[in-house]
Protein backbone atom coordinates (compact mmCIF):
# COMPACT_ATOMS: atom_id res chain seq x y z
CA UNK A 1 0.00 0.00 0.00
CA UNK A 2 1.54 3.53 -0.81
CA UNK A 3 1.53 6.14 1.98
CA UNK A 4 -1.32 8.02 0.05
CA UNK A 5 -3.46 4.74 0.03
CA UNK A 6 -3.15 4.94 4.08
CA UNK A 7 -4.21 8.50 4.04
CA UNK A 8 -6.95 7.44 2.02
CA UNK A 9 -8.64 4.45 4.48
CA UNK A 10 -8.00 6.57 7.39
CA UNK A 11 -10.32 9.26 5.75
CA UNK A 12 -12.73 6.48 5.74
CA UNK A 13 -12.48 5.32 9.43
CA UNK A 14 -11.91 8.71 10.91
CA UNK A 15 -14.72 10.91 8.69
CA UNK A 16 -12.40 13.46 8.13
CA UNK A 17 -10.93 15.18 5.02
CA UNK A 18 -7.99 17.05 6.55
CA UNK A 19 -5.70 13.89 7.50
CA UNK A 20 -1.94 14.24 6.48
CA UNK A 21 0.91 11.72 6.91
CA UNK A 22 4.18 12.62 7.38
CA UNK A 23 7.46 10.39 5.81
CA UNK A 24 7.00 8.75 2.58
CA UNK A 25 7.35 5.26 2.67
CA UNK A 26 8.49 3.55 -1.42
CA UNK A 27 5.32 1.60 -2.86
CA UNK A 28 7.87 -1.48 -1.52
CA UNK A 29 8.32 -1.13 1.67
CA UNK A 30 6.35 -1.28 4.85
CA UNK A 31 6.56 -0.23 8.47
CA UNK A 32 5.60 2.70 10.67
CA UNK A 33 3.79 5.51 9.11
CA UNK A 34 2.88 8.13 11.06
CA UNK A 35 -1.09 9.53 10.53
CA UNK A 36 -2.52 13.32 11.43
CA UNK A 37 -5.87 13.79 11.51
CA UNK A 38 -7.96 17.19 11.99
CA UNK A 39 -6.34 19.53 13.60
CA UNK A 40 -3.31 17.48 14.25
CA UNK A 41 -2.45 18.03 10.78
CA UNK A 42 -1.07 21.56 12.02
CA UNK A 43 1.95 19.77 13.37
CA UNK A 44 2.98 17.98 10.26
CA UNK A 45 5.27 20.54 9.06
CA UNK A 46 6.83 19.99 12.50
CA UNK A 47 7.63 16.39 12.37
CA UNK A 48 9.29 16.52 8.25
CA UNK A 49 12.61 16.39 10.18
CA UNK A 50 12.66 13.46 12.39
CA UNK A 51 15.12 10.92 12.63
CA UNK A 52 14.11 7.57 11.21
CA UNK A 53 15.40 3.89 11.59
CA UNK A 54 14.71 0.98 9.16
CA UNK A 55 15.45 -2.76 8.62
CA UNK A 56 16.32 -3.37 5.65
CA UNK A 57 17.37 -6.80 3.70
CA UNK A 58 19.94 -6.44 1.05
CA UNK A 59 20.17 -9.37 -1.57
CA UNK A 60 24.17 -9.24 -3.00
CA UNK A 61 25.12 -10.54 -6.62
CA UNK A 62 22.85 -7.82 -8.57
CA UNK A 63 21.92 -4.26 -8.76
CA UNK A 64 18.70 -3.21 -10.52
CA UNK A 65 17.64 0.21 -11.63
CA UNK A 66 15.73 1.53 -8.81
CA UNK A 67 17.75 -0.26 -6.46
CA UNK A 68 15.41 -2.26 -4.90
CA UNK A 69 13.53 -6.02 -6.22
CA UNK A 70 11.06 -4.24 -8.69
CA UNK A 71 13.65 -2.79 -10.76
CA UNK A 72 15.24 -3.82 -13.92
CA UNK A 73 19.00 -6.03 -13.81
CA UNK A 74 21.85 -3.26 -14.50
CA UNK A 75 24.65 -5.49 -13.01
CA UNK A 76 25.13 -9.34 -12.22
CA UNK A 77 27.96 -10.90 -10.36
CA UNK A 78 27.25 -13.25 -8.02
CA UNK A 79 29.72 -14.01 -5.88
CA UNK A 80 31.84 -17.23 -7.18
CA UNK A 81 32.64 -20.57 -5.07
CA UNK A 82 36.12 -19.10 -4.16
CA UNK A 83 34.50 -16.03 -3.12
CA UNK A 84 31.64 -17.80 -0.94
CA UNK A 85 34.75 -19.52 0.82
CA UNK A 86 36.71 -16.59 1.57
CA UNK A 87 33.77 -14.80 2.65
CA UNK A 88 32.30 -17.75 5.14
CA UNK A 89 36.41 -18.02 6.19
CA UNK A 90 36.59 -14.44 7.12
CA UNK A 91 33.00 -14.18 8.77
CA UNK A 92 32.20 -11.54 5.52
CA UNK A 93 34.55 -9.24 7.41
CA UNK A 94 34.35 -7.28 3.82
CA UNK A 95 31.14 -6.68 4.43
CA UNK A 96 31.35 -6.15 8.07
CA UNK A 97 33.82 -3.61 7.49
CA UNK A 98 31.51 -1.55 4.93
CA UNK A 99 28.76 -1.49 6.75
CA UNK A 100 30.74 -0.20 9.90
CA UNK A 101 31.95 2.46 7.11
CA UNK A 102 28.42 3.77 6.35
CA UNK A 103 28.57 5.42 9.90
CA UNK A 104 28.72 9.34 10.06
CA UNK A 105 28.46 12.20 7.42
CA UNK A 106 28.16 12.09 3.93
CA UNK A 107 26.46 13.45 0.68
CA UNK A 108 24.47 11.40 -0.94
CA UNK A 109 22.82 11.77 -4.68
CA UNK A 110 18.80 10.93 -4.35
CA UNK A 111 17.89 7.66 -6.90
CA UNK A 112 16.27 8.66 -10.16
CA UNK A 113 13.09 6.57 -8.90
CA UNK A 114 12.46 9.06 -6.33
CA UNK A 115 9.71 11.38 -5.39
CA UNK A 116 12.07 14.58 -5.39
CA UNK A 117 10.72 17.44 -8.21
CA UNK A 118 12.92 18.76 -10.70
CA UNK A 119 11.44 21.32 -12.96
CA UNK A 120 7.99 20.43 -11.12
CA UNK A 121 7.93 16.79 -12.34
CA UNK A 122 9.22 13.89 -9.59
CA UNK A 123 12.01 11.97 -11.04
CA UNK A 124 10.57 8.78 -11.75
CA UNK A 125 8.73 10.31 -14.46
CA UNK A 126 11.74 10.72 -16.18
CA UNK A 127 13.33 7.68 -15.15
CA UNK A 128 10.19 6.07 -16.33
CA UNK A 129 11.09 7.55 -20.05
CA UNK A 130 14.51 6.35 -19.74
CA UNK A 131 15.97 9.79 -19.09
CA UNK A 132 18.24 10.63 -16.61
CA UNK A 133 18.43 13.86 -14.71
CA UNK A 134 21.31 15.89 -12.90
CA UNK A 135 20.73 15.88 -9.58
CA UNK A 136 22.26 17.76 -6.53
CA UNK A 137 23.70 15.44 -3.38
CA UNK A 138 21.76 16.10 -0.31
CA UNK A 139 23.94 16.12 3.26
CA UNK A 140 22.44 13.08 5.37
CA UNK A 141 24.08 11.59 8.52
CA UNK A 142 23.68 8.15 9.41
CA UNK A 143 23.94 7.46 12.82
CA UNK A 144 24.60 3.90 13.40
CA UNK A 145 24.55 0.66 10.77
CA UNK A 146 24.09 -2.57 12.80
CA UNK A 147 24.30 -5.43 10.57
CA UNK A 148 21.99 -8.30 12.32
CA UNK A 149 22.09 -11.08 10.00
CA UNK A 150 24.43 -12.06 7.07
CA UNK A 151 24.64 -15.74 5.46
CA UNK A 152 24.50 -17.42 1.90
CA UNK A 153 21.48 -18.30 0.54
CA UNK A 154 20.11 -19.10 -3.13
CA UNK A 155 18.11 -16.40 -4.55
CA UNK A 156 17.00 -16.45 -8.48
CA UNK A 157 18.66 -20.00 -8.88
CA UNK A 158 22.33 -18.18 -7.54
CA UNK A 159 23.87 -19.04 -4.21
CA UNK A 160 24.73 -15.10 -2.92
CA UNK A 161 25.21 -13.46 0.25
CA UNK A 162 22.14 -11.89 1.69
CA UNK A 163 21.83 -9.42 4.94
CA UNK A 164 19.82 -7.81 7.52
CA UNK A 165 20.82 -4.48 8.72
CA UNK A 166 19.14 -1.60 10.71
CA UNK A 167 19.82 1.49 9.71
CA UNK A 168 19.45 5.18 12.41
CA UNK A 169 19.28 7.87 10.19
CA UNK A 170 18.58 11.55 9.41
CA UNK A 171 15.34 12.47 7.47
CA UNK A 172 15.85 11.93 3.23
CA UNK A 173 18.34 8.99 3.52
CA UNK A 174 17.28 6.05 0.83
CA UNK A 175 18.30 3.08 2.35
CA UNK A 176 18.07 1.56 -0.97
CA UNK A 177 20.92 3.73 -2.34
CA UNK A 178 23.28 2.74 0.71
CA UNK A 179 22.81 -0.77 0.24
CA UNK A 180 23.64 -0.19 -3.53
CA UNK A 181 26.46 1.20 -2.72
CA UNK A 182 27.45 -1.49 0.04
CA UNK A 183 27.15 -3.76 -3.55
CA UNK A 184 29.07 -1.03 -5.68
CA UNK A 185 31.53 -1.19 -3.25
CA UNK A 186 32.33 -5.16 -2.80
CA UNK A 187 31.99 -5.66 -6.48
CA UNK A 188 28.85 -7.82 -6.84
CA UNK A 189 26.28 -5.37 -6.94
CA UNK A 190 23.11 -5.38 -3.93
CA UNK A 191 19.64 -4.34 -4.06
CA UNK A 192 16.90 -3.64 -1.26
CA UNK A 193 14.66 -6.84 -1.17
CA UNK A 194 12.61 -5.93 2.20
CA UNK A 195 12.52 -2.43 3.98
CA UNK A 196 10.31 -1.78 7.22
CA UNK A 197 10.79 1.63 8.88
CA UNK A 198 11.03 1.03 12.69
CA UNK A 199 10.92 4.31 14.10
CA UNK A 200 10.25 7.92 13.01
CA UNK A 201 11.09 10.62 15.75
CA UNK A 202 9.45 9.67 18.83
CA UNK A 203 7.22 7.17 17.59
CA UNK A 204 7.80 3.04 16.52
CA UNK A 205 6.61 0.62 14.89
CA UNK A 206 5.64 -1.53 18.09
CA UNK A 207 3.20 0.76 19.35
CA UNK A 208 1.85 0.95 15.69
CA UNK A 209 -2.04 0.28 15.03
CA UNK A 210 -2.64 -2.42 12.13
CA UNK A 211 -5.29 -1.08 9.53
CA UNK A 212 -6.86 -4.00 8.69
CA UNK A 213 -7.24 -4.76 12.71
CA UNK A 214 -8.66 -1.26 12.91
CA UNK A 215 -11.16 -1.36 9.75
CA UNK A 216 -12.40 -5.25 11.48
CA UNK A 217 -13.00 -3.11 14.75
CA UNK A 218 -14.66 -0.53 13.05
CA UNK A 219 -17.20 -2.64 11.49
CA UNK A 220 -17.89 -4.02 14.48
CA UNK A 221 -19.23 -0.57 15.81
CA UNK A 222 -22.47 0.76 15.36
CA UNK A 223 -21.37 4.31 14.00
CA UNK A 224 -18.31 6.43 13.66
CA UNK A 225 -18.68 7.92 16.98
CA UNK A 226 -18.61 4.53 19.17
CA UNK A 227 -15.65 3.53 17.31
CA UNK A 228 -13.26 6.60 18.45
CA UNK A 229 -14.53 6.31 21.50
CA UNK A 230 -13.60 3.44 21.68
CA UNK A 231 -10.25 4.44 20.34
CA UNK A 232 -10.14 6.60 22.93
CA UNK A 233 -10.25 5.18 25.59
CA UNK A 234 -7.75 2.49 24.55
CA UNK A 235 -5.12 5.24 24.30
CA UNK A 236 -5.39 4.28 20.54
CA UNK A 237 -5.18 7.95 19.70
CA UNK A 238 -2.16 10.20 20.71
CA UNK A 239 -2.47 13.72 21.28
CA UNK A 240 -0.78 16.20 18.91
CA UNK A 241 2.05 17.03 21.74
CA UNK A 242 3.27 14.34 21.59
CA UNK A 243 5.18 15.08 18.00
CA UNK A 244 6.32 18.26 19.54
CA UNK A 245 8.22 16.48 22.62
CA UNK A 246 11.36 17.44 21.59
CA UNK A 247 10.27 21.79 21.27
CA UNK A 248 10.87 23.31 24.50
CA UNK A 249 7.66 24.49 26.42
CA UNK A 250 6.96 27.92 27.53
CA UNK A 251 3.73 28.45 29.96
CA UNK A 252 1.13 31.16 29.27
CA UNK A 253 -1.56 33.29 31.18
CA UNK A 254 -5.02 32.44 30.11
CA UNK A 255 -4.75 35.78 28.99
CA UNK A 256 -1.95 35.57 27.22
CA UNK A 257 -3.16 32.40 25.57
CA UNK A 258 -6.29 34.44 24.44
CA UNK A 259 -3.89 36.99 22.84
CA UNK A 260 -2.13 34.14 20.34
CA UNK A 261 -5.49 32.95 19.81
CA UNK A 262 -7.16 35.78 18.21
CA UNK A 263 -4.23 36.64 16.37
CA UNK A 264 -3.30 39.58 19.03
CA UNK A 265 0.38 40.85 19.23
CA UNK A 266 2.27 39.81 22.41
CA UNK A 267 5.61 39.85 24.14
CA UNK A 268 6.91 37.93 26.96
CA UNK A 269 8.92 38.84 29.60
CA UNK A 270 12.79 37.41 29.61
CA UNK A 271 11.55 35.39 32.88
CA UNK A 272 8.28 33.52 31.73
CA UNK A 273 7.50 30.27 32.65
CA UNK A 274 9.38 27.63 30.81
CA UNK A 275 11.52 30.20 28.44
CA UNK A 276 14.77 28.78 27.12
CA UNK A 277 17.96 30.48 27.33
CA UNK A 278 19.48 32.19 23.82
CA UNK A 279 15.73 31.79 22.80
CA UNK A 280 15.59 34.11 19.97
CA UNK A 281 14.91 32.09 16.33
CA UNK A 282 14.19 28.93 17.94
CA UNK A 283 10.69 27.51 17.29
CA UNK A 284 8.94 26.36 21.14
CA UNK A 285 5.51 25.34 21.87
CA UNK A 286 3.23 27.92 23.94
CA UNK A 287 0.71 25.84 26.19
CA UNK A 288 -1.76 27.03 28.70
CA UNK A 289 -4.31 25.04 30.99
CA UNK A 290 -2.28 21.96 30.06
CA UNK A 291 -3.57 22.61 26.46
CA UNK A 292 -1.31 23.43 23.85
CA UNK A 293 -1.86 26.85 22.20
CA UNK A 294 0.65 27.78 19.06
CA UNK A 295 3.58 27.03 18.34
CA UNK A 296 5.89 30.00 16.84
CA UNK A 297 9.63 31.85 17.32
CA UNK A 298 10.67 34.60 19.75
CA UNK A 299 12.42 37.77 18.10
CA UNK A 300 13.75 39.58 21.15
CA UNK A 301 12.72 43.60 20.95
CA UNK A 302 14.11 44.42 24.28
CA UNK A 303 16.96 42.88 26.65
CA UNK A 304 14.25 41.66 29.09
CA UNK A 305 11.65 41.04 25.97
CA UNK A 306 10.61 38.49 23.66
CA UNK A 307 8.11 39.14 21.08
CA UNK A 308 6.03 36.15 19.77
CA UNK A 309 5.81 35.38 16.50
CA UNK A 310 3.18 32.50 16.03
CA UNK A 311 3.50 29.63 13.11
CA UNK A 312 0.73 27.65 13.75
CA UNK A 313 -2.72 28.14 16.44
CA UNK A 314 -3.38 24.42 17.55
CA UNK A 315 -6.96 25.11 19.07
CA UNK A 316 -9.87 27.63 18.17
CA UNK A 317 -11.67 29.75 21.12
CA UNK A 318 -14.71 27.61 21.89
CA UNK A 319 -12.30 24.62 22.91
CA UNK A 320 -9.92 26.71 25.04
CA UNK A 321 -12.66 27.91 26.94
CA UNK A 322 -14.23 24.48 27.30
CA UNK A 323 -11.02 23.33 29.01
Amino acid sequence: MTSFGVVSRVRKLSGQRRVGHTGTLDPFADGLLPVCIGRATHVVRYMDGYDKKYRVRAVFGRATDTQDLTGNTVFCHPPSEEERRQLLCSDFAVLRQAVNGLVGKREQIPPMYSAVKVAGRPLYAYARKGETIERKSRPIEIYAADLETVGLERVDQAETMTATLVIHCTKGTYIRSLVDDLGRQLGYGAYADRLTRLTCGPYRLEDAQNLEVLFARFRACPDIGAFWQEMAAEGRLLAPRTALSGFQTVLLTETEALRLITGQPLSLPADAAGLPESAAGRPVVFASRDQMIAVGLLEQEQADAYRVHTERVLIDLADFRQT
